[in-house]
């Protein structure tokens, strides 16, 4: 219905803000990779991030950073 701001349902739960919080796990040094990254982004580097894998099931990250690129024809 136009020009009624009150919803016809209960559609918002009764939660205070501390109760509606959402709590995000997040790779404990990301902040500083992604950090790194835009710094060597912005000086012309290149920044590649990396999950591998072996069969015996171990996994990692990498971070591959690539700068000061010179090709030997120019």
């Amino acid at each position: 219905m136009h020009g009624n701001l009150e919803p016809e349902n209960k559609v918002f739960l009764d939660n205070t803000p501390e109760d509606a919080k959402v709590l995000v796990e997040q790779d404990p040094i990301k902040a500083h990779v992604d950090a790194l990254s835009s710094l060597i982004e912005r000086q012309g580097g290149q920044v590649n991030h990396l999950t591998c894998s072996n069969s015996a099931g171990r996994q990692s990250k990498k971070i591959v950073i690539e700068y000061d690129v010179c090709n030997k024809h120019d």
